[in-house]
């Protein structure tokens, strides 16, 4: 046992890799037991944790070490002596990614234990950019995933309250709103709307960021006026800066055409999407809708494609559909996605109703299907309403209605209409542009250091979009 181990008097120095709720009480334990420690990071869960365990260290005689192992690697020696000496020029920036994969249940989930990324994986970026920089931070800027549990995923609760702290600013930039996400439910075997107390939960964290934060940036207008409808009476508070990938230079070679590969005839029109299968995609009720579009082809990429083949076929022979009228191809490299649709008549976004997030979002794939010269059929969600169905780039089909969806498809695919649904499309392309997004963070921050007059109105929005959603809907 533990006790036994502490009550050993051949044994000078103790290990501690437990969960981090456990730190605090084994520390002190070891201590009293006169004990070295080497207590597995973090060393606690907040300064009042880490001031009583070293006081009772110190009041014992023995030392206590934080087991950051890799501060004593001789490449970290190395590049520290590389970074002062200047050898390899001034140290403008370090960029770390550090991650892994947990299932539900993990103890690095719960709050309760401690749980969180910045906990167990970011405190390395944190520890290692104190080092090699020789300071502390003047401006903390994060971007936070909420679980379901509550616990951060990334760091802006942990960034609000270091910023107060210091007295730097705090940035929280939302890539998605995480408190209208989904969860996966083993029972059921497919995802769901969050929970009602992890939705409460996040909500709540939300609000506070949103109150709290020195500024507050998501991805699209949709996301950012609801977000206010619900956190700040409506008021404009929240910056948008657009999820716009830069194109990709294009594939090494050229594709075939998918047309030809598939041998379709003149009369078949060949719906194509590319992206994520699955679950929440809801492609089942597309599959289903080309019973009622006989002339219509649906070929699906993506990855993973082959675990989920056996359920598309089998839908497909459920609604009566042939096979050879849906087709199921493996993915492309991201840079070739926009050279892949050589062939297709029409791209295809969809994505089920679980969340705000989803509904609410702006993907690329639909700025993809344009630059591949192809009107685009999407589900009718508030952001891609605006930009295909509104500018006249595509038409839009209700997500669960095989029929509205066989509707838009036959609509769509009708020969008279093409030329101008990619001529909006490209009218839509030319207003988006992902080099002008950047820099709006870059305005964002000299606005907070005060090198540009500061201003109420939020950087990056759409008044009418505002005014469109006040409540979130």
């Amino acid at each position: 046992s533990y006790e036994a181990i502490l009550a050993d008097p051949d044994i000078d120095a103790v290990y501690l890799p437990l969960a981090n709720e456990q730190h605090k009480p084994w520390v002190l334990a070891a201590a009293a037991a006169g004990k070295h420690v080497l207590c597995e990071k973090p060393l606690a869960l907040d300064a009042e944790e880490a001031e009583e365990m070293a006081s009772g260290c110190r009041r014992a005689g023995v030392m206590l070490m934080e087991a950051f192992m890799w501060r004593h690697h001789p490449w970290v020696a190395e590049a520290q002596e590389l970074i002062q000496s200047g050898r390899i020029g001034e140290l403008r920036l370090i960029k770390m990614d550090f991650s892994f994969t947990i299932q539900p249940g993990d103890w690095r989930l719960d709050p309760a234990r401690g749980g969180g990324a910045l906990f167990d994986l970011g405190c390395y970026g944190i520890n290692l950019s104190r080092l090699f920089a020789g300071g502390e931070p003047s401006e903390i800027i994060a971007r936070s995933r909420m679980s379901e549990t509550g616990v951060d995923l990334t760091t802006a609760m942990i960034a609000l309250t270091a910023a107060r702290t210091t007295g730097a600013h705090a940035v929280c930039d939302f890539h998605e709103w995480f408190s209208e996400h989904v969860t996966w439910s083993p029972r059921r075997e497919t995802y769901v709307p969050m929970g009602r107390a992890a939705r409460a939960t996040n909500k709540a964290l939300e609000r506070f960021c949103v109150a709290h934060a020195s500024a507050v940036v998501t991805v699209c207008d949709s996301i950012a006026a609801a977000m206010e409808g619900e956190y700040s009476h409506g008021a404009p508070r929240i910056h948008v800066v657009r999820n716009i990938a830069v194109p990709p230079a294009g594939a090494a070679t050229p594709y075939p055409s998918l047309r030809e590969t598939l041998g379709l005839n003149e009369r078949q029109s060949l719906v194509l999407y590319q992206g994520g299968v699955g679950p929440s995609r809801a492609l089942e009720p597309v599959i289903r809708a080309l019973a009622e579009a006989p002339d219509v082809v649906l070929a699906i990429r993506g990855p993973s494609i082959e675990a989920f083949e056996r359920h598309y076929r089998a839908v497909a022979a459920a609604a009566g559909v042939a096979q050879a009228r849906l087709a199921l191809l493996p993915p492309v490299p991201s840079t070739d996605v926009i050279a892949a649709c050589h062939g297709a008549d029409i791209g295809l976004y969809t994505v089920a109703d679980l969340c705000k997030s989803f509904t609410h979002a702006l993907p690329n794939k639909v700025f993809e299907y344009m630059r591949a010269g192809l009107p685009v059929l999407t589900a009718d969600y508030p952001e891609v309403r605006r930009m295909v169905i509104e500018t006249g780039a595509g038409l839009g089909f209700d997500p669960q209605d095989p029929a509205d969806i066989a509707r838009a498809m036959r609509a769509i695919a009708q020969p008279e209409h093409r030329a101008a649904f990619i001529a909006a499309g490209q009218r839509v392309l030319a207003d988006l542009d992902a080099a002008p997004e950047w820099p709006k963070l870059v305005h964002l921050y000299r606005r907070l250091a005060g090198d540009v007059p500061a201003s109420a109105a939020p950087i990056g929005r759409s008044p009418s979009v505002a005014m469109h959603l006040p409540g979130g809907s």
